[in-house]
């Protein structure tokens, strides 16, 4: 992190970065502060130095329990001196001051943070009035995605084991499936009762619960016209329909650690038509495609042409030659994973992103037809290893048919 970083600063001239606002509302911040639970800490970053860590006096126990370099407010400036200044902008102002001159802030500063829309321009104008600092362009803020983007071996670590639990989640879900019992084309559990997307939600919902996870959003469960549609989440009183392609994309992260994996699986039950096999699998030669073009030190948009131009051979329209379309391949290939579920580098066509060692991605080709209710998905989640070499973080197998062997 800290090389990347101070390359970057030092491409962009720029001598500190001062991140603030609240932990849970911003990924950076919980970057920087890794297993540290402070709420709205200021983190103050000098080009080629440990990070200090600004935290509330009663953060003052975990902040004696962390190897960070933390500093209590109270000892820049006193809550006294503080109380005696009757505006907000008074007491901001102070306090910044305060900093400035402990820390012997100058030259070129990046602030990033996510502080209200006022408060953000209040520390912009305070900081602007100071001789000794020039505040660097918006366009600067890349720095940070910059370094989110190759992960350390323990970052790889956190998302594996988020990877590991999401499999099991399918396995539960299959297990679900398998076990139903078809009738006139729908599909019912052993007491008769009717098998819904909603059960499947219900199964999913409780098992990342029991597994110290989180879901960021709903995860998509759709069948028929709605699998058709990448986002549509799913109709929770659809009951299961035999030959039905149903898509499944679980995308938690962890509660202690913020890490997120992304999968996604479709699945059918009972007979299967050939137009339906026939989309999967060209799906998921598609998916051995996209990872066959990963390469090191490329652009990662050759992934995404590659598939597009395996698709369009197929007789499929794509985003990329039918700007526009709503069926065929109508997304991009995939997205970087981390602290956010969507981050860089993007596996687009119109991206300008590089593949690195230690980068986090997705590879899920898709093709959607409302007009045949089906929609099709193959996802999983990859790194790139120190040797460059191309690593599968998800292990669940891929077969369409519930009944196939495991």
């Amino acid at each position: 992190m800290g090389k990347i970083l101070f390359e970057e600063m030092k491409k962009k001239d720029i001598d500190w970065v001062i991140l603030s606002g609240e932990r849970q509302k911003s990924t950076d911040i919980r970057y920087f502060l890794k297993d540290l639970t402070f709420a709205s800490p200021i983190i103050l970053i000098k080009k080629g130095e440990e990070p200090i860590i600004i935290h509330n006096i009663l953060e003052s126990e975990e902040a004696l329990q962390s190897k960070a370099k933390t500093i209590c407010r109270d000892e820049i400036v006193s809550r006294d001196e503080i109380r005696k200044l009757s505006s907000s902008q008074d007491q901001t102002e102070s306090f910044i001051k305060k900093c400035i001159e402990k820390f012997e802030i100058s030259g070129k500063i990046l602030l990033l943070g996510n502080q209200p829309f006022q408060r953000a321009f209040m520390i912009y104008e305070i900081m602007q009035k100071i001789d000794r600092i020039k505040l660097a362009d918006i366009k600067d803020s890349d720095i940070i995605k910059k370094v989110r983007e190759v992960k350390t071996d323990d970052e790889i670590e956190k998302i594996q084991s988020v990877s590991t639990k999401v499999s099991g989640i399918y396995r539960e879900i299959r297990n679900l499936l398998k076990d139903g019992i078809i009738k006139d084309s729908l599909l019912f559990d052993k007491s008769g009762k009717p098998i819904k997307l909603g059960d499947i939600r219900h199964l999913v919902e409780k098992t990342i619960a029991e597994q110290g996870l989180s879901g960021a959003e709903i995860p998509i469960i759709s069948m028929g016209e709605e699998a058709a549609s990448p986002h549509m989440t799913g109709n929770v009183e659809m009951q299961v329909k035999e030959g039905s392609p149903i898509v499944i994309d679980i995308f938690p992260n962890d509660n202690k650690t913020g890490y997120f994996s992304d999968m996604t699986r479709t699945f059918c039950v009972g007979k299967t038509s050939d137009y339906v096999k026939t989309l999967y699998n060209q799906v998921k030669e598609a998916y051995e495609i996209g990872k066959k073009s990963v390469k090191l030190g490329y652009k990662t948009n050759i992934t995404d042409i590659a598939v597009s131009d395996f698709f369009i051979q197929k007789g499929h329209k794509t985003s990329r030659d039918n700007a526009g379309t709503k069926e065929g391949y109508i997304h991009s290939l995939g997205h970087g994973v981390g602290l956010d579920v969507h981050e860089s580098p993007g596996l687009s066509f119109i991206s300008n992103d590089i593949f690195k060692k230690m980068s986090v991605f997705t590879i899920e080709p898709g093709l959607y037809y409302k007009s045949k209710s089906a929609g099709i998905r193959l996802e999983d989640t990859f790194y790139i290893d120190h040797n460059g070499n191309l690593k599968n973080l998800t292990s669940f197998p891929m077969k369409l048919s519930v009944d196939e062997d495991i």
